[in-house]
């Protein structure tokens, strides 16, 4: 099976963090929530088997952050973000209760660093260059606070 050879590759990594990117969103509260659960019986089975630390999409224009336990395969805890800001026509997007930790609709980039001892991802809005999120993540710890608007 794909999903196991997947995780065994992956688990023969050796990284301080695994991040998987794909173009659709895994979960969202935006334009494509009615497909989630198709997407959460394929490409999110598909990503667990990986077991990332951060999974990175695009696809609904829009930004979002979410954090839920996804797929059924072998369900897996995402740290999950959605950056689909680029220029397009944005879609409206509402948080998912319980998941989400940030959402706007607004053009913007965000920026990722990341060490052997923390990520940090910065959501900027592409109008005004002001930070509208932080998030940061320690091996141990983790925050994320909105800024700005």
């Amino acid at each position: 099976c794909s999903m196991d050879w997947l995780a065994s590759e992956s688990a023969k990594a050796k990284t301080d963090w695994t991040l998987a990117m794909g173009h659709h969103p895994l979960i969202s509260g935006g334009k494509y929530a009615k497909k989630r659960f198709h997407l959460e019986w394929t490409l999110a089975d598909a990503v667990c088997a990986m077991q990332p630390d951060f999974y990175f999409s695009g696809h609904d224009h829009n930004f979002q952050h979410t954090m839920a336990t996804i797929g059924s395969w072998r369900p897996c805890f995402m740290n999950h973000f959605t950056v689909g800001t680029g220029g397009a026509p944005l879609v409206n997007v509402a948080p998912i209760p319980e998941k989400s930790r940030f959402v706007r609709k607004t053009h913007g980039a965000g920026l990722i660093q990341i060490n052997q001892e923390k990520m940090r991802f910065e959501f900027f809005e592409a109008d005004t260059g002001d930070r509208l999120y932080l998030y940061e993540k320690n091996r141990e710890q983790e925050s994320g606070e909105p800024r700005g608007h």
